[in-house]
C-alpha cells in the first residue's frame, strides 16, 4: 500500500502555475528576511542547539555533557528534528538552521495551497486566494522574524498549515483515518510548544458539528473521536510518561520559571478586559489606523455573503482555527521580545480567514461577471498589501539595527569571553553563572549554570519565589567561578546586596551608573567577576591589561 501511494505521489504533474505562486512567495519571504536579519538567531534557541547536539552525540536530553537532565526547553519535537543536524558538532549552525526553517515555511507554503485547493474547486479562485496569503505571510515582518529565529515557529507554522488541511479534508470527507491524522497533528502542536495543545479542543469541537444531525449526534461521532484520541494521546503520553521517568517532573522546567509569576508578574493577563487589549495591539500591528474599521465592516459583509453561498461547515472549521490560534496568543503571557513571538499560527489563520471570506463573499455576488469579481478581489487585495508593506517597513528598519539579543553575540561575549578568561587565569574546571544562555551553552568550555532558571531546577523554583534561598545555592553551592550580570538580572536576584557578593568576587570589568533613589552612590549595571583565590594577582592584572576582544 505505502509503495503505491509513494509511486502515485512521484507520477503526480507538477502544476507550474501552482509553483510558480510557492516560488514568487517564497523569493519574497527569502528576500525581507536576508534584507534585515541575515545572519541573525535568538539566543534562546541556542538552548535547542545545545540539547539537541548532545542528544544526537549520546549525552541524553541534557544541557552539557555530565550534568542532571532538566527540561530547559519548552519545544521537544524541534529539539529531536534538530538533532541529526548536530552529528557533525558544526562550529556555527545558522546556515542549518536557517535552511532547515525555510523548509518548513515552505512546507507550510504548500499545504496553505492545498487548503485552498478544498475551499475552492475552481481553480483561478484557489490560486487567487493562495497567493494573497502568502505574499501577506511573506511581508509580515513579524512572521518572517520569528520563523527565521531559530525557535520552532516554522514547524510550528508548518504544522498548524497541516493542521487546517487534515480539519477541512476530515469536515468533506468520510474516512475515519483523517480523524486519526487530526489527532497526530495536534499531538504534534502539543509537543512544539506547551500551548499548541489548545487546537486539540478545536479538532472534538469540528468532530460534533460533522456528526451532528437534526439536532441528535450521530453514531460515526463515538468512532471518529476514538480514533482522534487514539492519534493525539499515544504521543503526547508516550513524551509524557518519559518526562516524569527522565526528568523527573510533570511539567517542563520552563513552566516552574515563567508560569508560576514572579519575575515575570507583571506580563500575566488576569481580566478579559487584558485579552482585549492584547487582541487590539496585534490587529494594530498588522492593520494601519485608517483601514481598520473598512476592513472590520467590509470582511463582516463578505461574511454575511459567504455564509449564504459557500459550504457553511467549511468556513466554521476555519473560523473555529483562527479563534484557536488567537486563544494561544491571548492565554500566554505578554513576552518580552517584541513582534508577537506567539502569533505565528495566528496570523496564517487570520490571513487565511479573510482572504477565504472575501473570495467566498464575492463568488456570491451573482450581478457582477467572474472576471469582473476577480479582478475586485486582485484590488482589494493589492489594497491591503500595500497597506501592510506600509505598516512593516519601519519595524523591519528598526530590529535590523537592533536585532533583539543575537545568539552569536551572546557567544561572544559570554561563551568565547569566558574560555578565554579561565585560560588566561589558567583555571582547569571554571564554572560559569550568566543570564543568557544560548550561545553560552554551545560554545563555553565551562561549566554553565543559569540565572535565569531555565535549565537549573534549584534556580527555576527560586528565582520567583524565595531569593534568600537562591543566593544561598549559588554562593555556597554552586560558587561560580564567573559571573556575568547585566540589565535587569542585576536587580532581580540582586546578587549586590548580599555580602557574600563583594566577599567572594571581584570585577574583571564593570560598568556603574548614578542611583536614581540616592545621587551620590553608584550602582552596578552590568559586569563580568571572578571568584577570588582561583587565580593570582599577577594574571588578574595581566587580564586587565589584555582584554577579552572578538
Amino acid at each position: 500500500m505505502w509503495k503505491q501511494k509513494i509511486q502515485d505521489f512521484l507520477n503526480q504533474k507538477v502544476d507550474p502555475s501552482w509553483l510558480a505562486i510557492l516560488f514568487v512567495s517564497m523569493v519574497l519571504f527569502i528576500s525581507h528576511s536576508w534584507c534585515f536579519l541575515k545572519g541573525w538567531l535568538i539566543d534562546d534557541a541556542g538552548i535547542a542547539f545545545s540539547y539537541a547536539r548532545n542528544f544526537i552525540h549520546g549525552f541524553g536530553l541534557v544541557s552539557q555533557p555530565g550534568v542532571d537532565p532538566v527540561e530547559g526547553f519548552s519545544d521537544p519535537l524541534w529539539v529531536f528534528i534538530l538533532s541529526p543536524f548536530f552529528i557533525n558538532n558544526p562550529a556555527d549552525p545558522t546556515l542549518i538552521v536557517k535552511s532547515l526553517s525555510l523548509f518548513f515555511v515552505f512546507l507550510g507554503f504548500v499545504f496553505v495551497s492545498k487548503v485552498n485547493r478544498l475551499l475552492f474547486p475552481e481553480r483561478p479562485w484557489a490560486m487567487l486566494v493562495t497567493l494573497a496569503v502568502l505574499l501577506s505571510l511573506s511581508i509580515n515582518t513579524s512572521f518572517v522574524i520569528w520563523t527565521s529565529s531559530g525557535l520552532e515557529n516554522p514547524l510550528y507554522f508548518f504544522l498548524t498549515s497541516l493542521c487546517c488541511f487534515v480539519s477541512l479534508k476530515y469536515m468533506m470527507s468520510e474516512n475515519r483515518n483523517d480523524s486519526l491524522r487530526g489527532g497526530l497533528v495536534c499531538a504534534c502542536l502539543a509537543l512544539t510548544r506547551p500551548e499548541g495543545i489548545i487546537f486539540a479542543f478545536i479538532f472534538p469541537m469540528l468532530t460534533v458539528m460533522k456528526n451532528m444531525q437534526g439536532g441528535r449526534i450521530n453514531r460515526s461521532f463515538g468512532a471518529d473521536s476514538a480514533f482522534f484520541l487514539l492519534g493525539f494521546l499515544v504521543p503526547v503520553g508516550l513524551y509524557e510518561a518519559f518526562r516524569y521517568v527522565y526528568f523527573k517532573d510533570v511539567l517542563p522546567n520552563t513552566y516552574w520559571v515563567k508560569g508560576t509569576g514572579g519575575f515575570f508578574q507583571g506580563s500575566q493577563c488576569h481580566s478579559f478586559a487584558d485579552f482585549l487589549k492584547k487582541i487590539t495591539n496585534l490587529l494594530r500591528s498588522m492593520i494601519l489606523p485608517p483601514l481598520r474599521w473598512p476592513l472590520f465592516l467590509s470582511t463582516a459583509l463578505a461574511a454575511f455573503f459567504a455564509f449564504r453561498g459557500f459550504n457553511k461547515s467549511l468556513l466554521a472549521s476555519l473560523f473555529l482555527m483562527t479563534c484557536g490560534a488567537l486563544s494561544v496568543y491571548c492565554l500566554l503571557p505578554y513576552d518580552w521580545m517584541p513582534h508577537y513571538r506567539f502569533a505565528t499560527p495566528f496570523f496564517l489563520c487570520f490571513y487565511l480567514l479573510v482572504f477565504v471570506l472575501a473570495a467566498a463573499g464575492l463568488s456570491s455576488i451573482r450581478f457582477l461577471s467572474e472576471n469582473a469579481r476577480q479582478i475586485l478581489f486582485i484590488l482589494l487585495t493589492a489594497v491591503f498589501f500595500s497597506q501592510s508593506w506600509l505598516v512593516y517597513w519601519l519595524p523591519a528598519k528598526l530590529f535590523s539595527r537592533a536585532p533583539t539579543v543575537p545568539f552569536l553575540a551572546v557567544a561572544r561575549h559570554c561563551g568565547f569571553r569566558s574560555n578565554y578568561y579561565a585560560k588566561a587565569l589558567k583555571i582547569t574546571r571554571p564554572k560559569f553563572l550568566g543570564p543568557d544562555l544560548g550561545g553560552t551553552l554551545y560554545y563555553s568550555h565551562a561549566r554553565v549554570y543559569d540565572l535565569a532558571g531555565l535549565c537549573d531546577r534549584t534556580i527555576g523554583r527560586t528565582i520567583n519565589k524565595d531569593i534568600k534561598r537562591l543566593r544561598n545555592y549559588v554562593f555556597e553551592t554552586v560558587q561560580p567561578t564567573f559571573i556575568e550580570i547585566h540589565g535587569p538580572w542585576a536587580f532581580r536576584p540582586d546578587l549586590y546586596s548580599d555580602p557574600r557578593f563583594g566577599r567572594f568576587y571581584t570585577p574583571i570589568f564593570e560598568e556603574k551608573n548614578v542611583n536614581p533613589k540616592n545621587k551620590k552612590k553608584l550602582i552596578s549595571l552590568r559586569g563580568f567577576y571572578v571568584r577570588k583565590g582561583s587565580f593570582s594577582e599577577d594574571d588578574l592584572e595581566w587580564l586587565q591589561k589584555h582584554p577579552f576582544s572578538k
